[in-house]
């Protein structure tokens, strides 16, 4: 793999990680606010979870993804679910976004269950694909 394209793969790596983390903190104190029933921190938790889960996909479709084309132009069917997953839950977040002040606490509670797991099942599709591509770079790396 070319040096240049390299480090970019790898530099968009870190960043993606950073994000699912700071994801995880947004989600987590959602999650706090919802059991604690306060519905006004509840608003503002979920469009803080919602902004940072739109910046996060920003980030993979202009930096991480190019990168990941540019490492293995086989992947293009697997990066272009991966947009479709985008799609799909950034439609799911609107929905529950439009639906949070009339939305009955439990089934509030259970969307967003649902939708942490989709996105949690989106997010070790996205590693595994790093992961194919840095082992494969590994072991090119090797061979020389």
């Amino acid at each position: 793999m070319d040096p240049g394209l390299r480090y970019r793969l790898r530099r968009a790596a870190r960043r993606v990680a950073h994000q699912h983390r700071a994801i995880a903190e947004c989600y987590r104190e959602l999650g706090e606010f919802v059991a604690q029933r306060a519905r006004a921190d509840v608003r503002a938790g979920f469009e803080r979870y919602r902004e940072a889960i739109g910046a996060h996909f920003d980030l993979e479709e202009q930096v991480f993804f190019p990168a990941v084309r540019g490492a293995d132009e086989q992947q293009k069917p697997v990066i272009a679910a991966l947009v479709g997953g985008h799609a799909q839950m950034l439609e799911e977040l609107e929905r529950i976004a439009d639906a949070l002040e009339s939305i009955p606490h439990d089934d509030f509670s259970r969307r967003l269950a649902g939708f942490a797991a989709m996105l949690t099942a989106h997010e070790r599709v996205e590693e595994k694909l790093l992961s194919q591509l840095t082992d494969s770079d590994a072991g090119s790396a090797g061979a020389h």
